[in-house]
């Protein structure tokens, strides 16, 4: 799958699923470099909301579509 920078809330919880997947995996199969890249992206995309949230990831997460600020 092809990953760009997390813009949405949408795009992040596709991001967040896929992580999971990804971990469930047995280490070594190949998906190593796909999860790292998820890793930065969710990490960039947590760090841009939490200045606007004043850092409460717990807010982040739960925020509508709509509050999200591009």
């Amino acid at each position: 799958m092809k990953w760009n920078a997390i813009i949405t809330k949408s795009q992040y919880g596709k991001a967040l699923r896929r992580e999971k997947e990804l971990n469930d995996l047995i280490p070594g199969s190949g998906e190593n470099d796909e999860l790292l890249l998820l890793r930065i992206l969710i990490r960039d995309f947590e760090q841009r909301q939490a200045k606007l949230y004043g850092g409460d990831l717990q807010r982040i997460k739960t925020q509508p579509d709509s509050c999200w600020h591009f």
